[in-house]
């Protein structure tokens, strides 16, 4: 068996996909990665047949949860590795390191830190600054006390998980977003440990539009609606919002101060999707959630 697979969903991604294939061919097998596509109508699969990496299209419409499901049924490994198709490895050992606590024992969850591209802004850059520090975590059910909501927190735009953890707890689930939060919810609830390890990173970040942003907190907020166990355990995610927003108004006030009103107006929108997720989303008629969600294929 294997020791790992890395595993990345794609779709139209024609103008990164060669990037975050080439880097991870520096330091692994192309018979160890696998690209599962949402059937683009770019050329993203020839991109990646034209380096004799696997691709598998998606049996079904894509969802977050159940695609890397399927994903990770296709191989036998000891590990699953996740990235998104625009993560660019940062060095050359990051694979070697993120799976290495796994393989040992040492934990049930990897994830890596996540760097803004050289060229962001204050708005892009914050936000990886704030969930990525610059100290390691080992973080169990028993660590609540400390973490609150981040207690759950993973990223599959670059993270590594035991393939018999997932195994244990069923897997990955049908989710409308956050599927990493939900399933190490789930794999810390049963005794899991999730380690973030800082040393090791991939380039990965995104300026938004205020729409972007509303649709992104609106499937948080319905995530957290609909799994309100989740919620139980770790309280409401206010406390981590409001730490969010005077850390972001405080960088933007260092950067220019006087893009304090926009700082302002990203975050009432994030608020505001959240909230109408969290309150309506279960409420609202199949036609509007498409409209207001980031992921309209969940509501078909």
């Amino acid at each position: 068996m294997r020791d790992y697979v890395v595993i990345i969903p794609t779709y139209n991604a024609e103008s990164t996909i060669s990037f975050c294939l080439d880097a991870l061919l520096r330091v692994c097998s192309s018979e160890d990665i696998l690209v599962v596509d949402s059937r683009s109508s770019d050329a993203t699969v020839d991109i990646v047949k034209g380096r004799q990496v696997d691709c598998k299209l998606i049996p079904d419409v894509f969802n977050h949860g159940l695609t890397r499901e399927f994903a990770r049924r296709c191989y036998e490994s000891r590990v699953c590795v996740y990235l998104t198709q625009d993560a660019i490895l940062s060095n050359d050992s990051s694979i070697e390191k993120l799976v290495e606590p796994l393989l040992s024992g040492e934990c049930d969850i990897v994830y890596g830190r996540q760097l803004p591209r050289r060229c962001s802004g204050v708005f892009e850059r914050f936000p990886r600054q704030f969930s990525y520090g610059d100290d390691d975590q080992i973080r169990s059910i028993e660590d609540i006390g400390e973490y609150g909501v981040h207690t759950f927190f993973c990223s599959n735009s670059f993270a590594a998980y035991s393939q018999a953890a997932l195994d244990s707890v069923g897997g990955f689930p049908k989710v409308l977003s956050n599927e990493d939060y939900v399933v190490t919810a789930m794999i810390l609830k049963f005794g899991g440990k999730i380690k973030y390890s800082s040393s090791v990173s991939v380039v990965h970040s995104h300026p938004f539009r205020s729409i972007e942003e509303f649709k992104r907190n609106f499937d948080n907020g319905f995530m957290r609606r609909d799994y309100q166990w989740v919620s139980s355990l770790v309280g409401p995610a206010e406390s981590r919002g409001i730490l969010f927003v005077r850390g972001l108004i405080s960088a933007v006030r260092e950067d220019n101060f006087l893009k304090i009103p926009v700082a302002i107006w990203v975050c009432c929108v994030k608020w505001a999707g959240f909230r109408v997720g969290f309150l309506f989303g279960k409420h609202l008629p199949p036609w509007l959630c498409r409209r207001l969600s980031g992921s309209a294929a969940y509501w078909q």
